[in-house]
């Protein structure tokens, strides 16, 4: 505990002095000796003349030592003792403030470095003094100057009639924030105010730049053009991010006036008054507003289709397109699981098979932690093996996928799958809200695209039972109707019509001749010419398939096909004689259709013809009983599709 307080130079003393005290101690131990054996015996005698042979080389190692010693001593004080005692010293004198204190020390090149580094920091210390000094007394004059002027209005204050006093009472009291501010954006006046909007106090803002308090990236009007624009108008008004004094930003409506103090100009006048919440409140709306549209945006388009495959990619082409996710799936419960239905966004572009449940583990993520409820995940919980891991370090067109919001598509209790979104940052409340929302108009129009596919299931079986209660009369029109259908599916396709006159087009073509089971059998079977009158009642299946389907609620397209497929193009055709465009096309196209798969099959009066006559038969009859434009079609339809008769 001693040592340590001593100074170097005492414990280099202390060391050299036990260096030479070892040596020496053993020279008076053989001096001692040596003296003992004087005045014995011979053999004595002989030993003492070899001690002192050996006490005199002791003697002169000793003295060399000595001279080594004292040596040493003298270069390590003078090139390390005394350069750190003043190092030390002027190390004191910096301490007690003797600024201007320096180091002049010669020695090596390491003493002389410091020493300079020593002299930097004190020239950098005593200028940092200097400008304090200076700062210092500028900012004592200007609080002896703001004390005089605070003086100054306290006994003008005096000297105010009552309404004055009134009026500055109540400069001083009210909530907004009174600034006035001169040529230069330094603040010369500032009420009470400032101290519950800012945390400030009167006296530490006068003085101040107004820019001192202004988020500059956000003012769209600096100080000087708001004076230039206030020449032509009364006010301007600004809305700024002003900070408080815990660091935090407000956003606050800012009224500028001209500051007329006995007819001068003495500068900006502002009304500063904080909208944070007001703000905040109008972000919230127009977001909500946003929300709203896109919302209904969304249920308008997915009411545009009863198709479930369409309706499925429309889902998630909406969620990844309109809003900006890298990645939306959307999947529907079934017994084995969870079924991927459709899948959109830049993480599955140029991608066969995005996300295959069953060699993966986020099925399992999936069926656990999500159906049935609301619930964000982060990449980093699901298992290891996570197909989202593959996605990402294949696909970073849209950024990393960080988090999964898997959002239930449920409708009346009844669970019928998930909506899964992949996003690049994490999830706000807002979004899942949005996107919980979407997930409910999608699981409405699922269920109404369910419906109307069971309904439509039904009907065709319906529709089937009515044909086959028609074919059933006679073997020869068996699968009549079917192909019939098939074929002018095909032409309207080759002739690019819409999908859902198309639709119309199957369930015409397939009930073309419902009207024939109001005639009479022995017409239907007659194997020879049917007579005038016989044909003539023959004419009137297309009025008694129109009598039937009327009431069914069969589309007024469907229903005029039906009745028009005997119409001719040149007007020659029953029951109305209608000719060309008064004749709808899928008429015309039902006519065509319905010409081929009759010269093509068995009858009972005739054989078929072979596919070359009867398509030479129609290409005769071409612009007469036909459209041209739907003989074309299937011409070229034959062309290109050798499934065409299948």
């Amino acid at each position: 505990m001693f040592l340590p307080k001593i100074s170097v130079k005492a414990r280099l003393v202390i060391l050299l002095s036990l260096a030479v005290m070892i040596p020496f101690s053993i020279v008076a131990f053989n001096l001692f000796f040596i003296t003992k054996l004087s005045g014995k015996s011979r053999e004595s005698s002989i030993v003492l003349d070899e001690y002192i042979q050996l006490l005199k080389i002791e003697l002169f190692i000793l003295l060399a030592l000595i001279v080594c010693m004292a040596i040493f001593y003298v270069f390590f004080r003078k090139n390390f003792l005394i350069p750190f005692q003043k190092i030390k010293e002027g190390v004191h004198a910096i301490r007690n403030g003797f600024f201007s204190y320096r180091l002049n020390l010669a020695g090596s090149d390491e003493i002389s470095e410091i020493a300079c580094t020593f002299n930097d920091m004190a020239d950098n210390l005593e200028q940092s003094i200097e400008k304090i000094k200076v700062q210092a007394s500028e900012l004592y004059s200007r609080k002896f100057k703001l004390q005089k002027v605070s003086m100054e209005l306290d006994a003008t204050y005096e000297q105010l009639d009552e309404t004055e006093k009134k009026f500055h009472s109540l400069i001083n009291n009210i909530p907004d924030v009174i600034l006035v501010i001169d040529d230069e954006g330094n603040i010369t006046f500032v009420n009470d105010a400032c101290t519950d909007m800012f945390g400030y106090d009167k006296l530490y803002l006068t003085g101040k730049n107004i820019m001192d308090l202004v988020d500059t990236k956000k003012m769209t009007m600096p100080v000087q053009r708001i004076a230039q624009k206030l020449l032509s108008q009364k006010s301007v008004s600004i809305r700024l991010s002003l900070a408080k004094k815990d660091g935090s930003v407000i956003i606050t409506e800012a009224i500028f006036t001209n500051y007329i103090f006995n007819g001068v100009n003495m500068g900006l006048q502002a009304t500063v008054r904080d909208i944070t919440r007001k703000r905040r409140m109008e972000e919230e709306i127009i977001q909500s507003n946003n929300d709203l549209a896109i919302i209904n945006s969304v249920s308008r388009s997915l009411t545009s289709t009863l198709d479930l495959n369409e309706l499925f990619n429309l889902i998630t082409n909406e969620v990844s397109g309109r809003l900006k996710y890298p990645l939306c799936l959307l999947g529907l419960a079934d017994k084995d699981g969870l079924n991927v239905k459709a899948f959109s966004g830049v993480h599955f572009q140029d991608s066969d098979c995005p996300l295959n449940f069953e060699s993966s583990t986020l099925k399992k993520d999936i069926l656990e932690k999500v159906i049935g409820k609301s619930e964000i995940l982060r990449i980093k919980e699901l298992s290891k093996d996570s197909v989202i891991d593959e996605i990402n370090r294949t696909k970073l067109e849209g950024g990393k996928v960080v988090e999964l919001l898997s959002v239930p598509i449920n409708c009346a209790n009844k669970k019928m799958g998930v909506l899964i979104v992949g996003s690049s940052y994490y999830f706000k409340r807002r979004e899942v809200n949005l996107i919980s929302s979407i997930a409910n108009n999608a699981a409405v129009a699922i269920e109404n695209a369910l419906l109307y596919e069971s309904t439509r299931k039904y009907f065709i079986k319906t529709i089937d039972v009515l044909i086959a209660a028609i074919e059933a009369k006679d073997k020869y029109t068996e699968g009549h109707s079917q192909r019939v259908s098939k074929y002018a599916v095909k032409i309207a396709k080759k002739m690019g019509l819409a999908k859902e006159q198309i639709e119309d087009i199957k369930v015409a073509g397939i009930l073309h001749d419902i009207g024939k089971i109001g005639i009479s059998d022995s017409i239907l079977l007659k194997a020879d010419k049917l007579t005038k009158d016989e044909y003539e009642e023959i004419k009137q299946h297309p009025a008694i398939s129109n009598k039937i389907l009327h009431s069914v609620g069969f589309s007024d397209r469907t229903l005029k096909a039906i009745a028009y497929h005997h119409e001719r193009y040149d007007g020659k055709g029953y029951p109305f004689g209608l000719i060309g465009e008064d004749i709808t096309i899928e008429a015309q196209i039902i006519a065509v259709a319905d010409a081929y798969d009759a010269m093509t099959s068995n009858r009972s009066y005739r054989k078929a013809m072979s596919r070359e006559e009867a398509l030479n038969e129609l290409f005769v009859n071409k612009e007469t009983q036909f459209n041209p434009k739907v003989i074309d079609a299937l011409f070229h339809a034959i062309d290109y599709a050798k499934d065409f008769l299948i």
